[in-house]
């Protein structure tokens, strides 16, 4: 298929939001060994770009492309539909054809994610429809701009537009036959995450650090203003089973991927002003059950991969970590799908930026988190922190044995 231009409107129906799972494996590769996150900015209108293969940067490991196995494209919905059905995929369209360049030129077989940020990155018919709904939300971090009108995005109206939007990028960029003169280019995109219900970050988080409306910053607030607007658990819950069924089913022949969700329950939260000392674990009792029946909606999805974000330090039973607190969906998928006998259900891990968090640390060093995760699931691929934050850590570190080392054992 030709380029689609700006401005040009591509009809694809509306369709009723559907429960059932998409009941067969990928005909594309599932993402294995290192993948580039991307040096963009989190600022609404800045979260646009990819580490481009081959380009030099004097901020990034030196020929860092050679000892990675793919990118992550980030873009936000806003860019990619500017006006309601007109659909501008160029920056998408563009990140796969520099792949697509690099490997030929290379012999290599760098692949992609895709993360599309809705919230406040959302466009403006999306936050001014009436059916829909928007309510301000504020953060505390200086500089990094995502204050902003967050879309009701627990309400039909909102998801029934999410579903169009993917249903509009699976038919440019799933898998298209062979002899196809996309082909080559769509079999590069392997993995598209899911995010309709996200608020500040993708990793659907409730109560989020930089919460900026009282003298607090653990995150209440928001939610409390969303609660006044209609937000209730029950329909938070709901949306974030419906948003992994909506994009599991668009992506017919390439994987996706939802982050664990955060499962405390806010029922009973105090409002827009909690009191003075309120506390989260007091106020926010946790839901396993909702957990878990999250973690088994993305696994009835064939092609439904579990993500944590938030991999720092290795995992062990004295600090609570993922692969061993029960009320962790990383846990869950690792106890109740990598039995012997049973079908394994793969993971992905994205580490945070720092790389090292103590010099004289060797438990710390990014290698062993990741050697971590590999002990304890069945995890294939690994979001990095930024090329920036690797660079400034040590040039040769990715390039290394002990980085090079763990990418080997991650695609065995």
């Amino acid at each position: 298929m030709d380029n689609i231009c700006k401005g040009l409107r591509i009809g694809v129906a509306l369709v009723t939001l559907v429960s059932g799972a998409a009941l067969a494996e990928p005909s594309k590769a599932i993402l294995e060994g290192f993948i580039t996150r991307g040096d963009v900015g989190k600022s609404i209108g800045e979260r646009n770009g990819y580490d481009k293969p081959g380009k030099e940067d004097k901020n990034k490991p030196t020929d860092w492309a050679k000892y990675v196995d793919g990118v992550v494209i980030q873009a936000e919905w806003a860019t990619l539909e500017p006006e309601d059905g007109v659909y501008d995929f160029q920056l998408i369209e563009d990140a796969l054809n520099d792949i697509k360049d690099y490997n030929e030129a290379n012999g290599v077989n760098l692949g992609a994610k895709l993360r599309v940020f809705a919230g406040q990155y959302s466009p403006d018919h999306i936050l001014d429809n009436p059916d829909i709904g928007s309510t301000y939300v504020a953060y505390a971090e200086v500089g990094k701009g995502r204050d902003g009108m967050l879309p009701h995005f627990w309400k039909d109206a909102f998801l029934d537009k999410y579903k169009t939007l993917h249903q509009a990028l699976a038919e440019e960029f799933d898998a298209k036959p062979e002899g196809d003169e996309d082909h080559v280019r769509n079999e590069i995109l392997r993995e598209v995450s899911i995010t309709a219900c996200m608020m500040k970050s993708a990793d659907m988080h409730r109560a989020e650090n930089g919460d900026n409306y009282v003298d607090r910053n653990d995150g209440l607030t928001n939610i409390g203003v969303l609660m006044s607007a209609g937000l209730t658990f029950e329909e938070d819950f709901s949306c974030q089973k419906k948003q992994i069924n909506i994009v599991a089913n668009a992506w017919e022949n390439t994987w996706v991927s939802v982050a664990r969700a955060h499962f405390n329950d806010y029922s009973n939260h105090a409002g827009i002003a909690p009191p003075e000392g309120e506390k989260l674990t007091e106020d926010w009792p946790l839901a396993k059950d909702k957990m878990r029946k999250i973690v088994n909606t993305c696994r009835k999805n064939d092609n439904c991969i579990i993500g944590n974000n938030s991999l720092e330090h290795k995992e062990t039973k004295d600090n609570n970590a993922a692969f061993f607190d029960d009320t962790n969906a990383i846990y869950y998928v690792a106890q109740n799908y990598l039995n012997e006998g049973k079908k394994k259900a793969p993971v992905y891990f994205q580490t945070v930026v720092k790389v090292q968090s103590d010099e004289n640390d060797n438990e710390t060093k990014l290698h062993r988190v990741i050697e971590s995760a590999m002990e304890a699931s069945d995890v294939s691929m690994i979001e990095l922190p930024t090329l920036k934050a690797l660079k400034q850590y040590k040039d040769g570190y990715l390039s290394g044995n002990k980085m090079q080392t763990v990418r080997s054992e991650l695609k065995k």
